[in-house]
């Protein structure tokens, strides 16, 4: 029998990408336990053994498409942040807006990135065990700085991070009312931009309230 020859590194690259894009497909279509690692041999063209040789498991397949997601939205997230101008105030506000704007134009990766679960596993594989996303490190250090320059006083850096970032991810996932509300009530929650354009005047009125807080403190 002949030997099958082996693929290049590009090859291999290039294969491996087509596998997290089918794969997103299919977690959006069938969900998290709607479909096998056959299905996705299948779509790919791939005999299922040497599927493994990518993705050991379904959930494995389920990090390495996040992952990618999250680079996206990391790098763009960065873009705003090197960019800016101006107090550390500011620049949360334009996260949180960054935020809403990812989510109504890449609606596939937010959707696949925070309402999608991963699949179950009884062992962790290589791409989960490395996989670390930056996102919230950046808007951490951007708490962080604003703490060191006394923009905010009194807060504890963490806590008031996880206090934005629950904000800001609860209402961005009102731009998907089918997965969380009635049907009766998601009919009449699709206006994303009236309701985008409330949400950060909002956010940037906690925002300065808290500047406003720190500069009477001082």
């Amino acid at each position: 029998m002949p030997k099958t020859r082996a693929r290049s590194p590009e090859k291999k690259a290039e294969k491996f990408q087509e596998i997290i894009e089918e794969g997103r497909k299919l977690f959006l279509k069938l969900g998290s336990e709607g479909f096998s690692m056959r299905a996705i041999a299948k779509k790919t063209g791939m005999q299922q053994g040497n599927l493994y040789n990518y993705v050991q498991s379904k959930r494995e397949l389920w990090f390495a498409v996040i992952q990618e997601d999250f680079q996206q939205f990391t790098e763009r997230m960065k873009q705003v942040t090197e960019s800016h101008q101006g107090t550390s105030i500011k620049l949360l506000g334009k996260i949180a807006e960054y935020y809403f704007d990812f989510a109504v134009e890449d609606t596939e990766r937010y959707k696949m990135m925070f309402l999608t679960p991963a699949p179950p596993s009884s062992s962790i594989g290589p791409i989960e065990s490395h996989y670390q996303p930056e996102s919230f490190e950046i808007i951490f250090k951007v708490v962080q700085t604003a703490v060191e320059r006394k923009e905010l006083v009194d807060i504890e850096p963490l806590n008031f991070t996880l206090f934005l970032w629950g904000i800001v991810h609860g209402n961005v996932s009102i731009l998907q009312p089918e997965y969380i509300f009635p049907q009766q009530y998601a009919q009449k929650l699709n206006y994303q931009k009236d309701y985008q354009s409330f949400f950060i005047k909002q956010i940037k009125g906690i925002l300065n309230y808290y500047s406003t807080k720190s500069e009477n403190m001082n």
